[in-house]
């Protein structure tokens, strides 16, 4: 260890050195505090023209949403690129809307007052059941506005049902237990332009795949707005400009199935009770199931998107007012990936990710965490025993905890994180990371915190790290372990640049200016700290240098509750 002193003392104080550098010749502008050693600009963020369908750049290393300003009243819908709430679809003048007529289509309307039905557009049948029951394998039933107070099994058909439009044409379930529209045995049957509520479930499928609901209202269900199963076989359901609301328990449920959801909004999923197993998911898959779910909005439920022993997709989505926005939960022997992309997590309170599993985020913007006090540590992304995750061109502002890895392995590359109330990074209980090309600033406590575990941190800038009730705020931190820092710079936060408690700091083409500590070592538990020089080294501020000997100052290492203690 002292030999190792000794060589960062003596190989430090660069009198050629002029403190803060400046570009190469011909370099391209850069803002110093993105200026690495090498000369290399680091650029960390969201590029701009990687921002998602229905998402503008923001100029701020990230992408915003285009939605209207205010939450849309019930039974309409926005989705990213919306600028104005709308009907999910229009009211045509027309008796039976839009629905395709043909010579097996069967009508319905709950008004016509002979006793003569016989499904002809004069003579409809009054009951959409009925006109189930006279269906031809794949007709059209077509139906006319009102209130549908009953509940109906596709038969096994491959029925395609058209509402006049969802405003006009409710079906409303009576029976507990029991599915409002049952779409099962049948491949192929469709439902359209119309609203679901009742006593129960709103559309249960189960036995059938390649089944669409297209522009449809599930609202107000006592149990889960959609729910497809493998009860009775194998089923797939794609769900197109849906709005899903006030659903109990779940908004979107897979369980051993295939979903889909696209164009669609799931708002205010409602929890079940007050058991923790109650809380209610917006969409959620489970078994073995594979979700996607592409240009919707998600909000107002305890979780937005979650997987359980399954795959899933969000690409360009919205998540917004969840205590947990996304959630990959591994299941041994089944699907464990998640993959997240173009979106947009905001105003979550525990987790904008949350896994155990194996997640891909890149693209994506996590803000403004809205804490509560029974959550200790909230965190953008939170990676758990056993997960593996990569981050990529991300932005992450206004959070807690931006990264959180225990006895995980994660890697981070172009993100940027920023404004955060406690450290950017937090590695602990033996978990391994690999943090480059990003930028941790204005974190709290500290920018990068290890503890127990190892990490690599290559073409970062760490800057501006703040102190939390006097105490603390150090760049990089190591509690016991090993970490590796090159081609980074480190600067103008309130304690230490880099503090070592315990562990081995290998570093080397380091820039640390303006720290009130560059170097710090300090036993810790009994172990002593190693640093081991692999490059260059910079110390000074306001262009003076001086040199890079580390200091030992008796000083406490950094913990946060909950997480490193």
């Amino acid at each position: 260890m002292l030999a190792a002193l000794a060589l960062l003392s003596g190989a430090c104080g660069d009198e050629e050195e002029t403190g803060r550098r400046q570009p190469p010749p011909n370099s391209p502008a850069c803002a110093p505090p993105y200026l690495l050693p090498s000369g290399k600009c680091l650029e960390t963020g969201v590029p701009a023209d990687a921002c998602a369908e229905g998402f503008e750049p923001d100029e701020q290393q990230g992408c915003v949403p285009v939605l209207p300003a205010d939450e849309c009243p019930p039974g309409q819908i926005a989705i990213p690129g919306d600028k104005e709430c709308h009907e999910l679809a229009p009211c045509p003048e027309a008796r039976y809307g839009d629905a395709p007529v043909d010579a097996t289509t069967e009508f319905v309307d709950a008004a016509y007052g002979g006793n003569d039905s016989d499904g002809s557009s004069d003579k409809p049948w009054k009951t959409i059941a009925e006109a189930i029951g006279a269906a031809a394998p794949t007709a059209v039933i077509a139906v006319a506005a009102g209130t549908y107070k009953e509940g109906f099994p596709s038969q096994g058909k491959a029925v395609r049902i058209w509402g006049r439009c969802p405003r006009m044409v409710e079906i409303v379930g009576q029976a507990v237990g029991y599915a409002t529209v049952e779409l099962s045995n049948g491949n192929g049957a469709e439902l359209h332009t119309l609203s679901v509520s009742g006593a129960s479930y709103g559309v249960n499928v189960t036995g059938a795949t390649g089944v669409v609901l297209d522009r449809v209202r599930i609202h107000d269900t006592v149990n889960e707005g959609i729910f497809a199963s493998n009860q009775l076989g194998p089923a797939a359901v794609s769900v197109r400009g849906c709005l899903v609301e006030r659903a109990v328990s779940i908004g979107i449920a897979a369980d051993h199935a295939t979903v889909s959801v696209e164009d669609s909004a799931v708002r205010e999923t409602l929890d079940a009770g007050t058991a923790p197993e109650d809380k209610g998911f917006a969409v959620y898959g489970l078994g073995g199931s594979h979700v996607t779910v592409t240009r919707s909005l998600v909000s107002k439920a305890y979780a937005g998107v979650g997987v359980n022993g399954s795959e899933g997709s969000v690409d360009g989505v919205v998540i917004r007012d969840t205590q947990v926005a996304v959630s990959d939960i591994a299941v041994p022997n089944q699907p464990r990936k998640l993959s997240l992309g173009g979106s947009v997590i905001e105003r979550y309170g525990q987790y904008g990710v949350f896994t155990d599993a194996d997640v891909t985020v890149t693209t994506t913007v996590f803000r403004d965490v809205v804490p509560s006090p029974e959550v200790v540590a909230p965190t953008a992304v939170a990676l758990n025993k056993g997960a593996t995750g990569s981050i990529e061109d991300c932005l992450v502002e206004r959070a807690a905890a931006g990264l959180v890895v225990r006895a995980a392995s994660a890697t981070a590359k172009g993100t940027a994180f920023r404004d955060g109330t406690l450290p950017g990074a937090i590695v602990v209980d033996g978990s391994t990371a690999d943090l480059q090309s990003s930028t941790f600033e204005r974190s709290t406590v500290a920018g990068i915190l290890l503890q127990a575990s190892s990490a690599t941190l290559h073409e970062i800038t760490v800057r501006e790290t703040a102190a939390k009730d006097g105490f603390y705020g150090d760049g990089v931190v190591i509690r016991l372990g090993s970490i590796d820092i090159s081609a980074a710079r480190i600067d103008d936060n309130a304690r230490c640049g880099a503090s070592n408690f315990g562990g081995t700091m290998r570093i080397g083409d380091v820039g640390l200016e303006c720290n009130l500590v560059d170097l710090d070592g300090e036993i810790e538990d009994g172990s002593q700290f190693t640093f081991e020089q692999t490059g260059k080294l910079t110390c000074g501020c306001d262009d003076k240098t001086k040199d890079c000997a580390v200091q030992t100052s008796n000083l406490a290492a950094p913990s946060i509750e909950g997480v490193t203690d």
